[in-house]
């Protein structure tokens, strides 16, 4: 009998955002699997560990950070392998992923391999908090409204992105460490800089928040950041 397999959002980095539900699943299941990359570095683990019971098996899967087809296949289908080995003992496996797992999570690409080995696959998914939302919290906006527009970018061109900027109200874009000077040079064109709020590593070590893009030194941010641009006037940006 096949284990059950859970797919668990464990919030953008403060294990106080840990749901409930979350929290309990962790206390009793055998075994964990949480993704390794040279961006995460075992983050979702390393804010779940103290919850763990005993003895708990972990298990961590390597997903290069790389956009070659090829070597993403293999990571999936290595790690779902190694899932599958667990799952065929009857054993339940919980997969920690930070944010939620059904937004830009990798427990979607290895959900889809494990459904190809296992069509009966047992599965739970159990929400949380994503950063952009602790991100709207800490800063003390409010990211959408009566019948204003919210859009989320996971990677940024320039064409598209300007596109958005045009339709939508808010705009949430993720992992932006690479694209900021021209993300504020577009947004200092467009008189709107001192609407994008920058959060990097919320609720980890390191955490940094700058209230406007202006006040943005110019240094080099981490992996784990995210810009929030909100239209509108100045004070609805402005932090509590």
């Amino acid at each position: 009998m096949l284990g059950h397999f859970y797919g668990l959002g464990v919030g953008p980095g403060d294990p106080e955002l840990l749901t409930i539900k979350a929290r309990r699943l962790l206390e009793k299941v055998p075994v964990v699997a949480a993704p390794r990359s040279k961006g995460d570095a075992g983050l979702a683990l390393s804010i779940v560990r103290p919850f763990l019971a005993p003895g708990t098996k972990i298990l961590e899967l390597d997903f290069p950070m790389t956009a070659q087809p090829k070597l993403l296949e293999l990571a999936w289908e290595r790690s779902a392998e190694l899932v599958l080995t667990e799952l065929r003992q009857g054993r339940d496996v919980a997969f920690v992923t930070l944010g939620d797992p059904s937004l830009y999570s990798t427990y979607g690409y290895l959900v889809e391999r494990l459904r190809e080995k296992e069509r009966h696959l047992p599965l739970t998914t159990i929400p949380g908090i994503s950063s952009f939302s602790a991100a709207a919290a800490a800063t003390g906006i409010v990211l959408a409204e009566g019948r204003s527009g919210l859009a989320l970018l996971s990677s940024f061109d320039e064409e598209v992105f300007l596109h958005v900027l045009e339709l939508f109200d808010s705009i949430v874009l993720f992992k932006v460490a690479r694209y900021l000077p021209r993300l504020k040079e577009l947004l200092e064109s467009k008189d709107l800089a001192d609407r994008a709020i920058l959060v990097s590593r919320l609720g980890l070590p390191g955490e940094a928040i700058y209230p406007s893009l202006k006040d943005w030194p110019g240094e080099k941010v981490d992996y784990l950041s995210t810009l929030i641009i909100k239209k509108g006037s100045k004070k609805d940006v402005e932090t509590v």
